[in-house]
């Protein structure tokens, strides 16, 4: 499989882009993972800062998106290169 690089993150080369999705949970005294998902879609997705986080009163929600997959063309185009 070949990856492309940038800022020392790596993402592999696939038709689609492929997001996996952490959702841990936050209170006071600690943190707990919750959830996870992984999502497939035929364009990059745009999320927002607030996005990632959740404030309940006693605890808040984490959500962590990582692009692992997109399409060669996207990468070259977004300043990654290829790993040796």
């Amino acid at each position: 499989m070949k990856a492309y690089v940038k800022n020392g993150i790596a993402v592999g080369v696939h038709d689609k882009f492929i997001y996996h999705v952490e959702i841990w949970v936050a209170w006071k005294n600690g943190i707990a993972f919750q959830n996870e998902k992984w999502y497939a879609c035929d364009h990059p997705l745009k999320f927002k800062k607030k996005d990632n986080l959740l404030k309940r009163k006693k605890y808040k929600l984490l959500r962590f998106i990582n692009l692992e997959f997109a399409p060669r063309s996207y990468l070259e185009a977004n300043g990654y290169h290829e790993d040796e």
